[in-house]
């Protein structure tokens, strides 16, 4: 990243004169928003995930390693190892050996109880979530303080002839420390039901202190896709991608046009790949000038910074 960040930078001098004199913001603010890009990726990179969200997690697995109320099957482990990304996984999208999960059969409260290395459970109370309340620190825990809740929660079949399986169309949990909001995850999909292919995705990620937003559409023979990262309330780094083919089958690429966001600068583009494809021979300088098409622009005004040839 650091050095994509430094070509921007270079190309981004050696074309500033380029840009129009009655441009907002000045030629020199442009400037110095450049230079900032080092320093501030620097303090970007020092801020991480906060540890109780890996912690929580992991203490969660234990629980559930112990006592799987919900059929979510994972692999009995010991309590000092820490858990794994896929477990996590598997729990989120609530697969069950024997097929899809029936989230209205399991609404209700489980509570972790120390004394039993188990769970108590209230079902239908609530009767339109699954709340789970269980300790930071683990199956030995003495305080119940962290609360997991799954709002809601579809899948759908899938069946590509050979096997069957479920896809999640739909979940929605959040987790809170005490009173204070650790995770939060909104994820939509709709699926190609004959193969598992993905139509559409839409994931909204909140993980202590970060936001990602994530996006992908199919519409015949287009994609786009979007990726978003936020630092609280700001938008740090985001990514998007728009493709477009000579047809379904989604092989020979005809345009595309993405752009990639970092604090306050923006490179965005689009290229002619069909034009560049039917050349007799390896594009020129000429060539590419004539078919692609990129820029530099500050971030979000959206004023220009510089044309890159």
């Amino acid at each position: 990243m650091k050095r994509i960040l430094a070509i921007l930078l270079i190309l981004s001098i050696a074309w500033i004169n380029s840009c129009k004199k009655d441009d907002q913001p000045t030629v020199a603010e442009n400037k110095r928003t450049l230079e900032e890009l080092a320093s501030q990726m620097d303090e970007d990179m020092s801020v991480v995930v906060d540890d109780d969200v890996f912690n929580i997690l992991k203490a969660f697995g234990d629980c559930m390693s112990i006592e799987d109320p919900l059929g979510v099957d994972l692999k009995k482990k010991s309590t000092v190892k820490k858990m794994k990304p896929a477990d996590f996984y598997n729990f989120a999208m609530l697969r069950s050996a024997n097929g899809g999960f029936n989230f209205a059969q399991h609404v209700g409260t489980y509570t972790w109880n120390v004394g039993n290395q188990g769970w108590v459970i209230v079902q239908n109370d609530p009767n339109d979530k699954i709340v789970i309340i269980f300790p930071s620190t683990g199956p030995n825990g003495s305080v119940n303080d962290i609360t997991l809740t799954m709002n809601a929660f579809t899948e759908v079949m899938i069946n590509d002839g050979w096997d069957t399986w479920y896809n999640p169309t739909l979940i929605d949990l959040d987790l809170y420390k005490d009173s204070e909001k650790t995770v939060d995850l909104y994820f939509s999909a709709t699926w190609n039901t004959s193969n598992g292919e993905p139509n559409s995705l839409s994931l909204e990620l909140f993980l202590k202190p970060y936001t990602f937003i994530g996006s992908f559409n199919k519409n015949s023979n287009n994609i786009d896709v979007e990726a978003i990262l936020k630092l609280d309330d700001e938008r740090i780094l985001s990514v998007g991608l728009d493709l477009s083919f000579e047809s379904s089958d989604l092989e020979n690429l005809d345009f595309m046009s993405g752009y990639i966001q970092y604090r306050k600068v923006k490179l965005e583009g689009d290229a002619n790949a069909a034009a560049l494809r039917a050349l007799d021979n390896e594009p020129s300088v000429n060539d590419l000038n004539a078919n692609i098409s990129l820029a530099l622009y500050n971030y979000p005004s959206m004023y220009k910074i510089a044309d890159i040839e």
